[in-house]
């Protein structure tokens, strides 16, 4: 018998091997939606380092943090954001802002799953146990808040 090709024994997932397992998609939506973006961005940054995805990721995240923090500039200094955010008020009530910023959170949250889909998958096919997301989603939560808050009182 001829022999045997060594790549047929290697596993599909290769590209995706995962040596520390990410937080799970749970802990990652919901500290985007109650932290807001920056919490978001930082789960998100936080799994590309688990994953050693950093150097792949970082550009990515540091464009969605210019586009936040611009974004925040543009609302508190701009007319043209001022007035998005009067039209905003009287179309969704004295709450629009935080609706706008939190659809905007949950937007970098898909935008990191789909970066990460193929660990989280590979993570799910080889039965790997997540790391608890409460402790880390609570900061995050804590941590985004505080971190628009001071944003939002310096701009002003």
């Amino acid at each position: 018998m001829a022999s045997t090709n060594p790549d047929l024994l290697q596993p599909s997932l290769t590209s995706a091997r995962v040596e520390r397992s990410p937080y799970s998609q749970q802990a990652h939506v919901l500290s985007a939606f109650f932290g807001g973006p920056l919490s978001a961005l930082a789960m998100s940054g936080i799994n590309a380092y688990r994953l050693r995805r950093i150097e792949k990721d970082a550009p990515w995240l540091i464009v969605a943090m210019v586009l936040y923090l611009s974004f925040e500039v543009w609302l508190a200094i701009d007319p043209g954001g001022q007035d998005f955010v009067r039209w905003a008020g009287s179309w969704a009530g004295s709450n629009a802002l935080t609706y706008v910023t939190r659809a905007l959170a949950l937007a970098f949250f898909a935008i990191g799953t789909v970066m990460h889909r193929r660990e989280h998958t590979a993570t799910d096919l080889m039965g790997l146990k997540r790391p608890s997301g409460w402790i880390l989603g609570f900061g995050l939560v804590a941590g985004g808040i505080l971190a628009t808050t001071a944003l939002r009182n310096l701009l002003q």
